[in-house]
């Protein structure tokens, strides 16, 4: 209960004891009165203003009591459908995590063989395009497109390179392997914290995990983007000045 709410009761209680001590007077004639009727009806108006003003008090209680569960109730039932709908946005982007984690890893088998396929990187390339033009992994608004960009365009342009070395080239060495390795790599650990991400970005979620919450790896997925977030807005600061 509010204090403003508290204040009410108080007020209106103290008004009705006003009332009483008038009332007191108006039968008593300004003083103390030796007739028992006096009495009797002094208790029977006293009695009958506060059982009014406690009766009026326990509805005001209970009508404000009713408007609150209500509004948890309601507040409950927007939570729930908004957690129904995240769920669904999650188990999305993880079968688009599960399809292209396997392409990525039959690709980095080839490499560690030291095998490059131009042709077998197709569909790869076509599960990448899908995921850019995706809504499924936005970077925060409509306008700033899809967060993964940065990662496939750099990983596009390291089967470009190595495609042209392969022609260029019979033998392909280490160093001529590596960097489209690592890219492949880089990309599917920044598309896991995305996706892991989007879950743990509330303050009380984020806070929880950070003081309480034993798994390490959610713990430096909060850090990282607690890291990251304070970048930008640093990033964001100097452009403006």
């Amino acid at each position: 209960m509010t204090k403003n709410r508290l204040l009410f009761i108080l007020i209106f209680n103290l008004l009705v004891a006003s009332i009483i001590v008038g009332c007191y007077f108006y039968i008593f004639s300004g003083g103390l009165s030796h007739s028992t009727e006096d009495w009797t009806i002094a208790s029977q108006i006293i009695n009958g203003f506060i059982i009014t003003a406690l009766t009026c008090t326990n509805i005001w209680i209970f009508f404000k009591l009713t408007l609150s569960i209500e509004d948890k109730n309601e507040e409950r039932i927007i939570k729930s459908k908004v957690f129904e709908v995240q769920s669904i946005i999650t188990q999305m982007r993880i079968k688009k995590y599960e399809r292209i984690n396997d392409i990525i890893n039959e690709r980095k088998v080839e490499l560690v063989k030291m095998i490059f396929n131009q042709s077998n990187y197709e569909t790869l390339k076509k599960e990448l395009m899908s995921i850019d033009d995706s809504f499924l992994f936005k970077g925060g608004n409509l306008e700033m497109g899809c967060y993964l960009h940065p990662s496939i365009e750099t990983l596009l342009e390291e089967i470009r390179i190595l495609n042209t070395k392969s022609h260029s080239t019979q033998n392909l060495k280490d160093e001529d392997i590596i960097p489209l390795f690592d890219s492949l790599n880089n990309f599917i650990n920044i598309m896991e914290l995305y996706i892991i991400g989007q879950m743990v970005t509330d303050n009380d979620i984020a806070n929880y995990i950070q003081n309480t919450f034993p798994d390490c790896t959610m713990k430096c997925i909060v850090q990282f983007l607690e890291k990251a977030k304070l970048e930008l807005e640093t990033s964001s600061k100097q452009e403006k000045l």
